[in-house]
């Protein structure tokens, strides 16, 4: 049963957020949805790994197609962890006006300065899972250069191994280079605090974040941080630090040695980032934000009388159910040509002109190649084709699917850049 509140909350566009999508309905209560990553395209990065059949990737993009779009329907406010989000989120249809910015933060009473503490040998340390996303292959090649430098110089990663894989290759990476005893892999760091304090420079080399609270974390110590600039780190960190293109271990090794070599700039970033991090992201003001949104939209919720409930008022309920089953057909909003085109193949599919709709979906298709509805408007032509008893087609179709999905794990947000 869905009990009646004032607010529902969900943390993701994702499985999460349909207990709010029905009390939205049965109840009209105001729903809040905050994301720290993108859903949609963190599950394309999931499938675009994965090797799964052709047809299974094809009903698992439209069922998250699904699931995020119902979320982003009937939530009434939005809120992104950082601006670079809300790109995704508008492409997907969200209106502007819902979403509302929430910056991560942490506890200042926590992380606490130690940015004038020198180390015995200069030593950098980032704190990442082994995982492809994090590029730690990147940041080993990147050491490599620095030790050519600085001989004596340590690099140490603390983060579980996520994918067994990939570490591997890592390892087999640092024993090529021969960095055994400057590249170390520390494991799990209970007091995480200890392990920023253990460093003088914070190294990141993601290909993709949101808004990495390592990053904030670094900041609030009074640690300079040398990060590719990916998702919405640029935000975080704005001129305290340094920023570098992802999979550039050549500029992520110069960005190093400018700060390990350069004390004075060093501790000057340091503060500086500091002071950035106590002004913008502390834990209070994230708690501040979400007490205030709680308040604002509990203002409208049917428990102070301010709106009829729709279980009450059967004609309503028929009319946001039809909407609710048009928001899973209209999966992106991506542009109203691009819609109209769609809504007319999704149309004439269902009257059994699959010739016609086949033709609606390609000129979709072509209005807007990037969008992240393009897979799901392709693995519709595949449909047509294999009920039409075009396998061979069908099966063309599908590959343009999985190579979209692919291209998701090259370059960082390739669907809205």
């Amino acid at each position: 049963p869905i009990p009646r509140v004032h607010v529902t909350h969900s943390s993701a566009a994702a499985f999460c957020g349909i207990p709010c999508v029905l009390a939205k309905l049965e109840y009209n209560t105001p729903f809040m949805l905050t994301e720290h990553g993108v859903y949609l395209r963190e599950q394309y990065l999931s499938l675009g790994k994965r090797k799964l059949s052709s047809y299974l990737n094809t009903f698992l993009i439209q069922l998250i197609h699904s699931v995020t779009s119902i979320n982003y329907y009937f939530a009434d406010q939005v809120s992104p962890v950082c601006h670079y989000n809300t790109r995704w989120e508008t492409k997907l249809g969200v209106e502007r006006e819902k979403i509302e910015v929430i910056y991560n933060g942490v506890d200042k009473n926590l992380f606490l300065e130690n940015f004038n503490v020198k180390t015995m040998v200069p030593t950098v340390v980032t704190v990442a899972r082994i995982d492809p996303i994090k590029d730690i292959m990147t940041l080993i090649r990147a050491a490599a250069e620095v030790r050519k430098k600085i001989p004596n110089v340590k690099f140490i990663v603390y983060g579980s191994v996520s994918v067994p894989t990939y570490y591997e290759e890592c390892l087999a990476l640092r024993e090529e280079l021969l960095l055994e005893d400057t590249f170390i892999f520390a494991g799990h760091l209970s007091n995480i605090v200890q392990a920023y304090h253990s460093g003088d420079v914070i190294a990141l080399s993601s290909i993709s974040e949101a808004f990495p609270y390592s990053v904030v974390e670094a900041m609030m110590t009074g640690k300079p941080v040398v990060t590719t600039d990916v998702g919405g780190i640029r935000e975080a960190l704005g001129d305290t630090g340094i920023l570098v293109e992802p999979r550039n271990p050549s500029e992520l090794a110069t960005g190093l040695l400018k700060l390990l070599t350069n004390d004075a700039l060093r501790y000057e970033l340091g503060e500086e980032a500091r002071i950035r991090a106590l002004s913008y992201f502390t834990l209070d003001q994230v708690l501040d934000h979400h007490l205030k949104s709680y308040l604002k939209l509990s203002l409208k919720s049917s428990l102070f009388g301010n709106s009829k409930p729709l279980a009450e008022d059967f004609n309503r309920v028929t009319e946001k159910t039809t909407e609710a089953l048009g928001a899973l057909r209209d999966i992106q909003k991506t542009g109203a040509q691009q819609k109209l085109l769609a809504e007319k193949g999704y149309a004439l599919m269902d009257l059994g002109f699959l010739e016609q709709a086949n033709s609606q979906f390609r000129r979709a298709v072509a209005e807007d190649p990037h969008s992240p509805g393009v897979p799901v408007y392709l693995s519709e032509i595949a449909k047509i084709y294999n009920k039409l008893g075009n396998y061979e087609a069908a099966m063309n179709e599908m590959e343009k699917v999985n190579t979209f999905l692919e291209m998701q794990t090259i370059a960082d947000a390739s669907i809205i850049a």
